[in-house]
């Protein structure tokens, strides 16, 4: 019986750190904001930003290409005032974008369960 339970309580575990993994930011974070802290951050080509705490007024500079920013589950970014350049955003919580500057090609990717508020912002790329 006990090896029973221990089986079961291992199964669970399994599936549960799956769920969890699918909902969390993918590759490798080169930053972590996790909802306190400096809130400066300067992503250079390749280098992610992973959000894992609620957070607003973060000040990102975004120098070359395939930059990513995530923002976890069950995490909130407010990014009123932001400028983005060259860079992807990954939702698996809430992005808020209510004034927001788009600078240059913006990807934004919203994966299920995932949040996007959109209010009015300036596009200044070049149309794509």
């Amino acid at each position: 019986m006990n090896k029973k339970l221990h089986l079961i309580f291992l199964c669970m575990s399994l599936f549960w750190g799956i769920y969890n993994a699918k909902a969390q930011c993918t590759g490798i974070c080169s930053y972590t904001y996790n909802g306190s802290g400096g809130t400066n951050f300067t992503l250079n080509t390749g280098e992610q930003l992973c959000i894992t705490g609620n957070a607003s007024g973060l000040n990102i500079s975004y120098n070359g290409t395939g930059t990513k920013v995530c923002v976890a589950a069950g995490v909130t970014w407010n990014a009123d005032g932001s400028n983005f350049g060259n860079t992807t955003l990954e939702v698996y919580g809430t992005l808020i974008i209510n004034s927001a500057n788009f600078n240059s090609d913006i990807i934004i990717n919203v994966y299920s369960g995932g949040v996007l508020n959109y209010g009015k912002s300036d596009f200044n790329g070049n149309g794509k």
